[in-house]
Parts: structure tokens; sequence; C-alpha cells
């Protein structure tokens, strides 16, 4: 038996709770969908709402002062993750 921790509870990531479930694996799943997060209550151990793509503080995203330095992914502009599904299987 594993402890799996799943993020995002979608379509893909409520399969692989059914699926981790039937091979007897403990999974906790977040997700920032209570709704989601309800039907897969019967097959996890433990469930969180929240949000996974938080963006760390502005301290943290500073990054280096110079200005030929290359731009972290949160200066940049670019979009954060919008869905992440994290398993392992040994």
């Amino acid at each position: 038996m594993k402890s799996i921790l799943l993020i995002g509870t979608n379509r893909l990531g409520s399969l692989l709770v059914r699926e981790f479930h039937k091979l007897g694996h403990q999974v906790m799943a977040v997700d920032k969908n209570e709704a989601r997060i309800n039907s897969v209550l019967p097959f996890v151990t433990d469930a969180q709402i929240g949000d996974s793509t938080s963006r760390p503080s502005s301290s943290c995203a500073t990054g280096p002062t110079k200005s030929s330095a290359p731009k972290s992914r949160w200066q940049s502009g670019l979009p954060s993750v919008t869905h992440l599904t994290t398993f392992s299987i040994m």
C-alpha cells in the first residue's frame, strides 16, 4: 500500500483516485472545487479544498536584481499552472 497525494480531481484525477482506491492505496485529494472533492470522498482517505496554483509572495518572487538576469516564471507574466495531478506508483 502506498500513500498518494493527488492534486486536481477533474477527469483524470477522479479516474486516478478510483484506480488507486481499487489497488488498496491511501489517497489524499486536493482540489479547489468543492463539488469535485465531494464526488471522490468515498474513494479517498483524506480530502482538502484548496488552490494549488497560488503564486509565491512578492518577496519570494523578486529573484535576482541584475537587469541582465533571466526573469523568473512569475516575473515574465507567463500563466501559472492551472491543473496539476501528482501521483507515484512504485
